[in-house]
């Protein structure tokens, strides 16, 4: 049975973002796959539109732009992460997810695997190796310079619940002259 869950990501700075989102547009319809924005999930949770723009709104007046590493290419059997970005799980981004259980209400099973999915898709493990080892994606530093709230049906495992995604809110994360967090 499908349920309704918020959820927190990070969305990356331009012009990487700009790079990703052309490779997810054009692995999507030669490998089955479903067009959608990229980003890292911090945080999924049953909750509500308000309390979602309220922790939204809190890490952007709390935390600047973060930087992530990105380690691998990776693929898996996972709907949602057939082929992705592995990236490293810094303080700041601890920090990040610390503060959004605190102001999130409910109790939430998600457990915090930073990586940056590249195409959505059933395929077999063998075929998404491929796709895989055919790919230039940049490793290294990455910028997230936003925060956005969407809502999506879960488990998801079909095109059809991505195109479902409703977004809620959208904030930016600016340098800050004080501490982060």
């Amino acid at each position: 049975m499908n349920k309704l869950e918020h959820c927190l990501w990070l969305l990356p700075a331009s012009p990487l973002g700009e790079r990703l989102q052309t490779i997810i547009r054009g692995l999507a319809p030669v490998y089955g796959g479903v067009t959608f924005e990229p980003h890292v999930t911090l945080y999924s949770v049953p909750s509500n539109d308000e309390e979602m723009m309220s922790a939204a709104a809190l890490l952007a007046s709390r935390s600047g732009p973060v930087k992530l590493t990105a380690t691998a290419v990776e693929c898996s059997d996972q709907y949602t992460r057939a082929v992705y970005v592995s990236l490293s799980e810094s303080e700041h981004l601890k920090k990040i997810v610390g503060l959004i259980k605190r102001v999130i209400s409910k109790p939430s099973a998600y457990i915090l695997s930073p990586h940056l999915s590249l195409l959505y898709s059933s395929l077999p493990v063998g075929r998404l190796k491929f796709v895989r080892e055919e790919m230039e994606i940049p490793l290294g530093p990455y910028l997230f310079d936003a925060v956005q709230a969407i809502e999506t049906e879960t488990p998801i495992r079909s095109s059809e619940q991505i195109k479902g995604w409703r977004t809620i809110c959208r904030f930016s994360l600016r340098e800050r002259s004080g501490p982060d967090l």
